[in-house]
Parts: structure tokens; sequence; C-alpha cells
């Protein structure tokens, strides 16, 4: 077996994976940061039971948010760096032995509950150690996702595809215990000698007491959001009962796959669905709810089928002595507008970085002529407007383009960028990577809070708020100044870092299947 999921883990070898720093925080951040000697120091002096009480309910913004913008206006989502003293204290309580038995003896009883809905995003490990963990991500969906859903045409003429609306944002917290208890024993039992409760409690004192919602950024929050959905999945399976002759449901989060051999049937599906999302304060999308009788092309989004008949994106420039530098530099912007107008149509495609990559690959080895670099550089940065998701690997590739440039022009490219974008609220995610690029270069100041501690650690103590913890005795003001002085910053690194990214920084892994993400 090459690959397993958090299920297949001991409570020991849990803990050992959400300790780790890509699962503290799972969104991208410039390779020089890192919270992994932060968190083993404060798991190493937490004793057991110190936040029994969660003094930090009272306290608000204990979390780090972190704004991302989603469409270069006014949608944005918050990605949170989690307090490391409550996520610390959260994993210990999720892996203490007994409670970790508990938890899987659940999900177990949900699976045989509802045999016939599949969750296909239970966080996955990657343990031959050749791939980094999202990339051991990719490959779950695209191998429990993505193929058994094609594997299913075989079987079934329609398909219905529904997602829950703001999934994290409207999760309420007592559904944690409802899952892991039933709703009637949660309902009766508010006491913290409740498991679910104790998990229930945490979250809140992460959050200002308030029970809707969960911190988005962690893979730790992506496993507590499973409990939940498959919750969802056992009370739907039950609600169906016989009453649906013959269907099945591949799930992965918040997505569904609902295959079905009658329309209605995947109408009342979907109607169950609804009803039982709602008794948990929680509804589906309409506008994203798809119904088709080609199961095929169904299950494959509109933008990657786009990219299996455009051959541009197979990135053909002429890189051979045959072909003139015009001829290059010409195929090359041709490519850069191509993707342009695709990331136009499909803001925020997964198969972006894919592109970007394999242009950013071509262009290494067929060096662009001077006159055609800032066209493209302003081509690019156009792209982040629609596309701040792949913010890393738009500037990789403006930092390559403009690697020859002089310091004045280097300079002068970033400071356009940030009037052409200064109009975008939230891009907080922006400041980070433009701070990382021309960090070599100059020592420009950001607004961006985490740009700051880059600059002096002196600001760390303002990421997170501690002073709730000096509520908790000698222990508490021990793990404060923790929280407060151990480095986020991994000093030898900010130090060799230059004006180029490399490319292994924003490549999930070399041999890539032909997703980049789900």
């Amino acid at each position: 077996m090459s690959r397993k999921n958090i299920l297949d883990c001991t409570d020991e070898q849990a803990k050992r994976f959400f300790l780790q720093d890509s699962q503290f925080c799972n969104f991208d951040l410039p390779p020089y940061f890192s919270f992994k000697k932060l968190l083993k120091e404060v798991d190493l002096s937490l004793p057991d039971g110190l936040l029994s009480k969660y003094p930090s309910k009272r306290t608000e913004s204990v979390n780090y948010s972190l704004l991302s913008n989603k469409n270069g206006r006014y949608n944005w989502r918050p990605l949170e760096l989690i307090h490391p003293v409550l996520y610390v204290e959260l994993v210990n309580v999720i892996t203490k032995p007994q409670n970790w038995k508990f938890i899987k003896n659940r999900i177990n009883k949900f699976n045989r509950d509802a045999p016939l809905i599949t969750c296909t995003s239970w966080p996955a490990i990657n343990i031959t150690k050749k791939q980094e963990q999202r990339a051991a991500q990719i490959n779950e969906w695209w191998e429990d996702m993505q193929q058994q859903s094609i594997k299913l045409g075989l079987e079934y003429n329609h398909l219905f595809k529904a997602d829950i609306s703001n999934c994290y944002g409207s999760l309420y917290t007592h559904a944690i215990a409802w899952a892991l208890h039933t709703r009637q024993t949660a309902k009766k039992n508010h006491k913290d000698t409740l498991l679910g409760n104790r998990i229930d409690n945490c979250i809140q004192a992460m959050r200002y007491g308030e029970t809707n919602g969960i911190p988005q950024g962690s893979v730790l929050m992506d496993f507590v959001a499973e409990l939940v959905l498959k919750y969802i999945d056992s009370e739907l399976a039950n609600k169906l009962g016989k009453r649906i002759g013959q269907y099945r449901i591949l799930r992965y989060r918040d997505d569904y796959n609902i295959f079905v051999n009658t329309p209605n049937d995947g109408r009342e599906i979907l109607k169950s669905l609804s009803e039982v999302l709602a008794d948990v304060k929680m509804q589906l999308n309409d506008e994203k709810i798809l119904e088709t009788e080609d199961v095929i092309t169904g299950v494959i989004k509109p933008d990657k089928l786009e990219l299996l008949n455009v051959p541009m994106f197979m990135v053909k420039m002429a890189t051979d002595s045959k072909s003139s530098s015009l001829e290059n530099a010409n195929n090359f912007q041709k490519t850069i507008l191509q993707i342009y107008n695709f990331s136009k149509k499909y803001p925020n495609s997964g198969s972006i970085p894919r592109v970007l990559t394999e242009i950013r690959k071509r262009a290494d080895k067929m060096p662009v002529p001077e006159k055609f670099k800032e066209p493209s550089i302003s081509i690019l940065a156009n792209m982040i407007e629609k596309n701040p998701r792949f913010i890393p690997n738009i500037l990789s590739l403006i930092s390559s383009l403009s690697e020859s440039s002089s310091e004045a022009d280097k300079k002068r490219i970033v400071d356009s960028v940030i009037t052409k974008l200064k109009a975008i609220p939230n891009t907080g995610y922006l400041d980070l990577y433009l701070q990382r690029m021309t960090y070599s270069i100059y020592k420009k100041a950001y607004d961006e809070k985490l740009t700051k501690v880059v600059s002096n650690s002196k600001y760390q103590k303002d990421i997170w708020q501690s002073d709730w913890l000096d509520n908790l005795g000698n222990d508490g003001k021990k793990l404060k100044k923790i929280v407060g002085n151990e480095p986020i910053i991994i000093t030898s690194k900010l130090k060799k870092i230059t004006w180029e990214t490399p490319i292994w920084e924003t490549e999930i892994y070399s041999e890539r299947i032909w997703e980049t993400s789900p």
C-alpha cells in the first residue's frame, strides 16, 4: 500500500501528523515561515487540563486571520492561523488514545449506516515521503473521487452535482457532539466530560465563544469538518431508507456527486439532503446544483474539459535551434494571452498553476527577448485581479521574466503591480508574496502583519492575542512567552531568498497528473 489516510493512523501517528507544520497551516506561505518549533515547544509546555476553563472564550480574535480575496472584488475568505496553544490542546484532545479509538469507531459506524455514500476526502498521508501532503491529497481526490465517478458512468444514467454553501463558515459547532454521541445524548449532556462537547468548546475558544463556523486553513479543521459531514451522510442515508431504488453518492468534503438512474430519484435525494443540512444550520448552494444525463462529462469540471481541447495548453512554444527568437517570443506571448483569457472565463481554475508552471519551464529554457517581457508581466499582473488564489504562481513567473532586469526596473515593476492592484480589498496574501520577491533587493514596508514579522521578530507578539494566558498562572505565562518569542521565521532560509522564485516553491510535485487541484 503506497498511501493511506488519517484513519489508518494510531493515536500517536495522528498526533505527530496534526502537529506537522504543513497541517497546522495548509495554505501557501513563503518558505521561510515555519511553525514546527513553535508547535513543538507549546506541546512540551502545555500541561494536561490547563485549558479546561477556556478563558479565551472571553477574548476576541485570538487566532490570526489572513484575508484572502477570492475574485478581485469584495468576495473574500479568512485563512486562519489558529492560536498555537489552542491548536495543540485540540490535537491532544482528539488524539488521546481512548478518544481517538472512540472517534474511529464512530466513523466506522457511519460507514456501516451509509454504505452507498462514500467520503473520499479524509486527510491523506503520503507514507512514501516522495510527495508533499498536498500532492498526496490531490492523488486521493483524483483516484477516489474523479476516477470512481467516471467508473460509475457504467452503472448510472444521471448525475446530480451539489455543494454546501459556505460549509466551514456555517458549520454549527454543537453538531460535533451530535455526530460523536447522537443528538439526543448531546442535548441531555452539556458537560465538558463528553468528548464532542470538549471539541466544541475548544473551537468556541478560538472564536470568541461563537457556535457558528470553524476556522479555515488547517488540516485539523478539515478533519473536524469531516466528522460532521459523515454524520450528515448517516442522517441522509437514514432519511432515504429504501425509498430510492438504486443510487450512489461520492462526497469530497462539501462537494457531492450523486448517481441515479431516474431524475426523480436524484431530485428526491437533493430534497432530503437539503432537509438534513437544515437541521445542522447549513444549506446547499443553489447556484452550483447541476443535473445531467451525460455522467462522464458531468463529473469533470468544464475548465478541465476545455483544457483537453485547446492545444495551446500544451505550451508548444518553439524551443529548438531552428526557430527564431522572434518566433519564440511571439509564441510565448500568445500563450500568456491565451492563459489570461482562460483565467477570465474560469477564474481560480485549479488547472492554472499547472499551465503557469509549464510556461515557466519553457521560458527558463528559451529566454524571452527584453521587449516582450514587460508586456507579458502586464498581462500576468492583470491576471491576479481575477485569480488571487494563484498569487504565488503568477508572481513566480513575473520574477523569472524580470530576473535579468536592473534593480531600478525591478522596483518599478513591483510598484506598478502594487499600483495596479491597490483597489482590490483584502490583499494581505499579495503583500506576503511581493515581500518574498522584493526582499533581496530592498526592504519595502507592507501592511500585512506577517510581513512585519519578517522584517522584525518583535512583531510576532502581535500575530496571536495571548493576554488571556496570563489568567492561567505561571504555566500560562510561560506559554504566552513561547507564542510571542519562538521564531516562526527561519533566518537561514530568509538570507538565501533571491528575487527569482525557484520553480519548486510553487510546483506541487514534478511528475504531475493533469489535474492540479480538486
